[in-house]
């Protein structure tokens, strides 16, 4: 299954709002990595907002994503990381996501020196 997660936090009534608003969402879908089977799921983007990014939305997403594809079937969790994403993976390594080995470096079509390095983490979630 494919599958999008958000994050909601009520508006203040004393300044006005009444409506909750997203601040973060989570996507999950089965793995389209050659090497992975039919037990194996992704976590294809996380995005928290500005302002929000330290409030716990991220490490709930996080959990979130890896409690939906134990839920769908899936054994295995991967996630393609940037490499530079210190925070992110500190965050993974924290909750027992680790790198498998796999990395790979996505080009800009029109400027080659644009180059984005993604290491591949995964973590057990039977």
């Amino acid at each position: 299954a494919y599958r999008v997660l958000v994050a909601v936090v009520g508006a203040d009534p004393h300044e006005g709002g009444f409506a909750e608003r997203v601040v973060g969402f989570v996507a999950v879908a089965p793995s389209d990595d050659p090497d992975s089977g039919p037990g194996d799921g992704t976590v294809t983007e996380l995005v928290v907002a500005d302002g929000a990014e330290h409030d716990g939305h991220r490490s709930r997403l996080i959990q979130a994503a890896g409690d939906t594809l134990r839920a769908d079937g899936f054994d295995i969790a991967r996630w393609w990381v940037p490499s530079t994403s210190d925070d992110l993976r500190r965050e993974l390594d924290e909750s027992g996501w680790g790198p498998d080995g796999a990395h790979l470096e996505l080009r800009h079509p029109d400027d080659e020196s644009v180059r984005i390095k993604l290491v591949r983490l995964h973590t057990a979630i039977s």
